[in-house]
């Protein structure tokens, strides 16, 4: 959300959800999440929306989904003033290369509102609303994104890192960006364990997980064979 409007996905009901300022008295409006854009592409499933942040101009928001090709795809949709309350635009583009589907995909708006950046396991982009040309590069950093944020030029990107094939931690990693001329690097790594608290019948309370891609569990017997193999 911000200034200007609440958005949600529904993947139940294949709907976007969108309420516009003044909320006190809000107006409502849907978009079908099957909508097919400017590319003819049609999501399937809604990973997020994002909003930019006290947003002056129309209303709009971005999302990123996987197709029924299962594609990994962003796009964005913005609300024209028409004086019709659900009159949009709506661009959207396929990440290229031939790249699995992803289940951990995240994206963030840039702080001047120019551009989306996308961190999965396997790639990272940049769609460039100016042009709407989308960057793509290979992940060559050292983590499986879970969150993102940014400033102008930093940021930091947070989710799992892998130490041993068996086992990975909760970390953040201090990114730099700079828009599409290349792909964004890191300066830094840090564990974040110490200030996660999970309740003791979530699998993640132990920190530890055994591939950072997917929530799998390491247990106590797991971590002590490692030991043993490491030791020997």
């Amino acid at each position: 959300m911000n200034n200007q409007l609440i958005v949600y996905a529904n993947n139940f009901n294949y709907e976007y959800v969108i309420y516009f300022a003044p909320f006190t008295a809000p107006e409502l409006c849907t978009v079908n999440i099957t909508d097919l854009g400017t590319n003819d592409i049609q999501c399937d499933f809604v990973y997020s929306v994002i909003t930019p942040n006290n947003q002056s101009a129309l209303p709009c928001f971005v999302y990123n989904c996987i197709d029924i090709l299962y594609r990994n795809v962003i796009g964005r949709i913005d609300f024209v003033n028409n004086g019709t309350v659900c009159a949009y635009e709506h661009m959207n583009s396929v990440v290229s290369g031939n790249y699995s589907t992803q289940d951990n995909f995240v994206i963030i708006i840039d702080t001047n509102g120019t551009g989306v950046y996308a961190f999965a396991d396997d790639f990272i982009t940049y769609y460039d609303f100016g042009t709407w040309k989308m960057n793509v590069w290979p992940n060559t950093l050292p983590i499986s994104p879970r969150a993102v944020d940014l400033t102008t030029n930093y940021g930091v990107l947070t989710g799992y890192c892998q130490t041993t094939p068996l086992q990975a931690f909760e970390c953040a990693i201090v990114i730099h960006v700079n828009g599409n001329l290349s792909s964004p690097s890191y300066t830094t790594s840090f564990s974040i364990g110490g200030s996660l608290n999970f309740s003791w019948a979530d699998p993640r309370s132990t920190h530890f997980i055994a591939t950072a891609r997917a929530y799998s569990t390491v247990t106590s017997w797991q971590l002590l064979f490692q030991h043993f193999l490491i030791v020997c």
